[in-house]
């Protein structure tokens, strides 16, 4: 990815950075544009949710992430761009496609926020009631 963002002119708008603490986190999100799920296709990753994803939905930071089972079904292609297979060339085709359409990032942060709404607490908590209704 390195090698990439000089190759597509792309020095000024990303930056890529070590390893920060907690406590920076909320700071450098609030200061971004695109967010990164970057976890690789496993059967453990396809179980999981990723934190970092909400963390971004929560935020409002639109997201590229790779296209993991759960995460997929739980926040569709309406709400985060999904690469196939997390390598270099298809992130960078994704920051490209997300950095020359404004619209579509908007678009997928307030879809996502939707989604996210309709798993909150109370939400599920009303579903199980119904479920045990029945």
């Amino acid at each position: 990815m390195k090698n990439l963002i000089p190759d597509l002119n792309l020095c000024e708008n990303i930056n890529l950075n070590s390893k920060i603490t907690r406590e920076k986190f909320s700071a450098l999100i609030n200061n971004h544009d695109i967010g990164m799920v970057p976890y690789l296709q496993t059967d453990y990753m396809n179980l999981a949710l990723s934190t970092k994803a909400f963390e971004y939905i929560t935020t409002g930071l639109p997201m590229i992430a790779a296209k993991l089972k759960n995460l997929y079904e739980t926040f569709d292609d309406q709400c985060i761009t999904y690469v196939e297979d997390y390598k270099p060339e298809g992130i960078a085709i994704a920051v490209k496609y997300l950095c020359l359409n404004p619209q579509t990032r908007k678009e997928q942060m307030v879809n996502a926020k939707q989604n996210l709404s309709e798993l909150s607490g109370s939400v599920m908590k009303q579903r199980l009631v119904v479920l045990y209704d029945v």
